[in-house]
């Protein structure tokens, strides 16, 4: 028979071994174990996955990956921004480095760099320090480049 009590940030376990050669009561043992502690993974993000639907405004403090349907607005502030290739977004971007690899309609503004993928499909004016726009891509709009001391 296995009992767990939380104390605190300790757990005790307590438990009574089975003793196969004698039937005779068991004997408590008490073992002290270090209850786990919360930990935050180095890399976070949000993820938007292939079958979800979203509607209105995202604002994150963290690398945001989008797989499914957005239409909006979306601020990832200072972190990265990921559009997969599945990906159906009608919303203004605002992110640090931004990368469409799906179809995206609105306008994108990155303090770091855009990169448009090969088989993407971009409509709306581009603002960065940096822009890639890869060979087969798709683009409609106009391109706003500026220093990034800016």
């Amino acid at each position: 028979m296995i009992k767990q009590a939380n104390r605190g940030t300790l757990d005790r376990i307590y438990y009574a071994p089975y003793n196969q050669h004698t039937m005779s009561e068991p004997v408590e043992k008490t073992k002290t174990v270090e209850a786990p502690q919360e930990k935050r993974p180095l890399f976070s993000s949000a993820r938007l996955g292939s079958t979800a639907k979203l509607k209105g405004e995202w604002v994150c403090d963290e690398d945001v990956i989008i797989q499914g349907h957005f239409q909006g607005k979306i601020d990832s502030g200072d972190h990265d921004l990921h559009i997969e290739k599945e990906a159906i977004v009608k919303a203004d971007i605002q992110g640090k480095n931004i990368t469409i690899l799906g179809k995206v309609t609105g306008n994108v503004k990155a303090s770091g760099k855009i990169t448009i993928g090969n088989e993407a499909k971009m409509i709306g004016d581009l603002t960065a320090p940096q822009i890639n726009i890869q060979e087969g891509a798709n683009f409609m709009g106009t391109i706003k480049m500026f220093p990034k001391t800016i």
